[in-house]
């Protein structure tokens, strides 16, 4: 390999180039700075840059004249093309052993090495460094998927934000932009984790169970595809671009769903299935499984943080011996699988609709942030208890516990 020192005005960056590289610019530079150049630039026979796109731009970045370049001469355009896309793509396949990360990383820190030229961002050094990287859930006072019966009248009202420990929830209007706003104060979303209603109205079971029920969930066709695209066009305002959603709907209002979904200027990646082991209705198929929307901004990809083998079949069983306040009422569990594939620690994460609650307690299990929003004062009530019961057991003053807030002001973050 035959390594040359070129003016960098004579290195061309391809135009075409699909890998965006911007994020990663100070990064390298700093790298280069400390290390110097130990991997050089690989350019065609007319200097358009193959491999080392990030460290071209960092060059500049720094003010460098010079530049060390591979001319990789004995490649056809075809070669390269291919070259280029594999370059950047084989390096997403591998994965870090946090446990041998974390000793080097101890290592460059006892020896006074800046451990900020590494290029990690935010909290990552942190949480490596105090072992924060496992998939790990906390146990909490009461059972998980234990939730308090709905009260006859609420406590909670409507336009309040109510502090659930690092946790913020409103008893608002998610259609509403205000609200949305107010509950986000400014923050973006990492993830968006929601299971609006369905435009069925259940009211009870073939066993004579009946449910509560829920607001809108009595919507049809033009109405429902109305409400979830006022819905969704507030949710991609709020998250963040390369943030994924989970949108739990009924296989009969798949079109509603997915029209309010492409309005709003969102794109569904794929299909997710939720097998419950369980059964419900009076169709000649029992329903034994639900459906979830897994995408993206229209334009964008998401953040992928779990491992290649995730199957599109969850297989989720809930507590069948307890009575559901609705009968699809998601067990934390399930929402767990979603924290750990597009989340990471102290992540944000949104739901719309926040039932009883569970999405809550999975982003308390799993140290993520959750920002909820649930319409019914009652079932705002619900959440709160279930979340002071389930951190700090039953009986507990759960009001004081979940004190009503400022405005959802950055005073509480």
């Amino acid at each position: 390999m035959n390594i040359v020192n070129i003016n960098i005005e004579d290195v061309h960056p391809y135009e075409k180039n699909p890998r965006i590289n911007e994020n990663g610019i100070e990064a390298v530079a700093n790298s280069i700075k400390e290390f110097g150049w130990q991997q050089p630039i690989v350019v065609d026979r007319d200097h358009v840059i193959i491999a080392g796109h990030t460290r071209f731009f960092a060059a500049k970045h720094l003010g460098l004249t010079e530049v060390p370049v591979v001319i990789a001469e004995n490649l056809s355009p075809e070669q390269v093309k291919a070259y280029r896309i594999a370059d950047n793509k084989t390096g997403e396949l591998s994965e870090w052993d946090f446990s041998l990360l974390s000793l080097e990383l101890k290592d460059l820190q006892d020896a006074n090495m800046d451990l900020n030229i590494l290029g990690f961002e935010g909290n990552e050094l942190e949480e490596i460094l105090a072992g924060n990287t496992e998939n790990t859930v906390s146990e909490g006072e009461t059972d998980p998927e234990a939730v308090p019966e709905v009260p006859e009248t609420a406590v909670s009202k409507p336009g309040e934000i109510y502090q659930l420990g690092k946790h913020l929830l409103m008893c608002g209007d998610s259609t509403c932009e205000a609200d949305v706003n107010r509950l986000m104060a400014g923050q973006k979303a990492d993830m968006v984790f929601t299971d609006p209603p369905y435009g069925i109205s259940y009211n009870g079971n073939p066993k004579g169970e009946e449910y509560q029920m829920i607001e809108n969930d009595d919507l049809r066709g033009g109405s429902l595809t109305e409400f979830l695209g006022s819905v969704f066009r507030n949710m991609k305002a709020v998250l963040r671009d390369r943030g994924a959603f989970y949108i739990w709907y009924a296989p009969t209002n798949h079109i509603p769903f997915e029209q309010a979904i492409i309005d709003a200027g969102l794109r569904s990646k794929q299909i997710l299935i939720w097998y419950k082991g369980m059964i419900l209705g009076r169709s000649n198929y029992h329903y034994a499984h639900e459906p979830c929307f897994y995408g993206c901004h229209a334009n964008g990809n998401c953040d992928w943080f779990g491992d290649y083998s995730q199957p599109t079949v969850w297989e989720v069983k809930r507590d069948n011996t307890r009575n559901p306040l609705h009968p699809n009422q998601k067990p934390p569990a399930l929402a767990q699988i979603a924290l750990f594939n597009s989340s990471k620690p102290n992540h944000i994460i949104l739901d719309l609709f926040g039932g009883s609650g569970s999405t809550l307690i999975a982003c308390e299990q799993t140290g993520r942030v959750c920002r909820m929003m649930e319409f019914d004062p009652k079932y705002c009530d619900v959440i709160r208890r279930r979340w002071a019961e389930f951190t700090s057991g039953e009986g507990c003053d759960w009001q004081s516990l979940t004190p009503a807030v400022n405005n959802g002001g950055n005073e509480n973050e």
